[in-house]
């Protein structure tokens, strides 16, 4: 066991979403409980606010740059997160359980051969295990998932978690170039509907 939990840090924009700011803090708290060590990483090109995820108690943070990457690669993004996984040695992955999380997580759970909980409401530690909860049959009841595999990922559903902050460590923030992202898929562009939602 390399005792490593790594992050996945969504931004949008430039701007970091609040959901994996809430997804840091849930895995700080985590890794606090059992002794882990815990790294986070983002993808793109410039990003605002950067030095302020030093804030939340993370051990590393490692922005992988390019200014193909801003918008969303599946096939860079899903290469680039594989590599930092292998490089950290990472056992327990978190994401977002947003469009881009539930979009990348399951490809790195086939990478990596990792179970996954996805749109966990909870997480608490028993006998030194993550045991996640998930609403299932549309929210009607709830379920208690415990995974098995050596390398685990958790999706945390969004606006669910707190935000903490945590100054127990001084994270090393660092930029990596990426010379030559793979960009076999990559979205153009994205655009925000105006449009009223259909109830009916």
């Amino acid at each position: 066991m390399a005792n490593n939990i790594l992050v996945f840090i969504e931004q949008r924009n430039g701007q970091i979403k609040k959901s994996s700011l809430e997804a840091i803090s849930t895995a700080v708290e985590i890794a606090q409980k059992i002794s882990y060590k815990v790294n986070g990483i983002i993808i793109g090109n410039g990003i605002n606010d950067l030095q302020t995820l030093s804030n939340y108690g993370l051990d590393q943070i490692t922005h992988y740059k390019n200014s193909s990457l801003e918008n969303y690669s599946p096939s860079a993004y899903s290469e680039i997160t594989f590599k930092a996984i292998t490089e950290h040695d990472a056992d327990i992955i978190f994401f977002s359980n947003t469009s881009l999380g539930k979009d990348l997580a399951p490809r790195l759970a086939a990478k990596i051969d990792a179970g996954i909980a996805i749109d966990c409401i909870s997480l608490e530690i028993s006998s030194n295990e993550i045991i996640a909860q998930r609403p299932v049959y549309a929210g009607k009841a709830l379920v208690e998932i415990k995974v098995n595999s050596p390398k685990k990922i958790f999706t945390l559903r969004p606006n669910v978690f707190k935000v903490k902050t945590n100054s127990s460590n001084n994270a090393e923030v660092k930029t990596v170039s990426i010379d030559n992202p793979n960009l076999a898929t990559k979205v153009i562009e994205v655009k925000k509907s105006e449009d009223k939602l259909d109830v009916a």
